[in-house]
């Protein structure tokens, strides 16, 4: 316990630097930035939820010291409470029967759910409304269509057979903001991921390591997610926003699931290693195309359990629920 705070607080510094330098607008702070909250769920995977805690409120602490209580305000709510929050829950066990940990897919779930509410927190305050933001990602769109078309920048945009192009343009930024919450939860994946490995490295991890292309998402969870979703998607103003983030908050839960199932049904495969080498660069390029129909897969899985018939299951998967 004593030494969980002096680690705790040299963690939140460590993370308080990335996210100060990230503000330099260089590239190679952008790219530092995106690690700003590995320091706190090491610390949390591999000391304590406390450590992790501490980490968390020192660094929120820096940023506000240093650069400015919103940004102080936004990495806590959008990076470092999330961070210590999937750590918590990867090592958090069941008091009643302390050999079951919580089920990879739920941790998936929560952080989807928790990157749609950070990332809309983001835009508000960094914008000061959802609609100002939309207004600079409309704007943001125009210029790169202007580029793409060869078309004057002091001049209307024209789009081909596309009568109102500004009612056209807005409508799909409308449609696609609420997917950039893929990147948040992403990060946050990929980042608790490599926190866990260099803890399993060090011999600090106090959970075995799950087999995560069988992870399954939960049904119930799920299904909270979507009714919630779409109920809030009727309402107007934020009540719909938030809809919005919600069922994209689903729709990269079904992503990540997608891609476990090409993971594990492709194990034992000779062509096992292109396929997943061209479905990453895929998604990156043709994302609309690629990402949707990997989603689709992660849908199927979740209706039909194929993986349970499958002779690559190499150990018994989680139960469906």
């Amino acid at each position: 316990m004593q030494r969980e705070i002096p680690i705790g607080l040299c963690a939140g510094l460590a993370a308080a630097l990335l996210m100060v330098v990230q503000t330099t607008g260089s590239l190679f702070g952008l790219l530092l930035g995106i690690f700003a909250a590995l320091p706190i769920t090491l610390v949390s995977l591999g000391w304590s939820y406390r450590a992790g805690l501490t980490a968390a409120a020192s660094a929120v602490a820096v940023i506000c010291v240093v650069c400015s209580l919103r940004l102080g305000l936004t990495f806590g709510v959008a990076t470092a409470l999330p961070a210590w929050a999937l750590a918590y829950l990867a090592t958090e066990r069941n008091a009643d029967a302390p050999a079951k940990w919580l089920p990879l897919g739920a941790i998936v779930l929560v952080a989807c759910v928790l990157a749609a509410f950070g990332f809309l927190f983001t835009m508000h305050a960094t914008a000061g409304s959802y609609e100002a933001a939309l207004d600079q990602f409309v704007s943001s769109l125009t210029t790169l269509l202007h580029v793409y078309l060869n078309q004057p920048q002091d001049q209307p945009l024209v789009l081909p057979d596309v009568p109102d192009t500004a009612s056209f343009v807005r409508s799909v930024a409308r449609f696609a903001v609420p997917f950039q919450t893929m990147l948040f939860a992403i990060v946050s994946l990929c980042g608790l991921w490599l926190s866990a490995r260099i803890m399993l490295v060090s011999g600090r991890l106090s959970r075995p390591w799950p087999d995560i292309a069988a992870l399954r998402l939960p049904s119930m969870g799920l299904a909270i997610v979507t009714i919630a979703g779409v109920a809030l998607l009727l309402l107007p103003d934020l009540a719909g926003v938030v809809g919005q983030f919600l069922l994209a908050a689903l729709f990269t839960a079904l992503f990540v699931q997608g891609l476990a199932v090409l993971h594990f049904m492709t194990r034992g495969m000779a062509g096992r290693t292109f396929i997943l080498g061209m479905t990453y660069p895929l998604c990156i390029i043709l994302g609309s195309i690629t990402m949707p129909l990997i989603a689709l897969l992660g849908l199927a899985e979740q209706i039909f359990v194929f993986r349970d018939r499958s002779q690559n299951t190499a150990r018994p998967l989680p139960p469906h629920s």
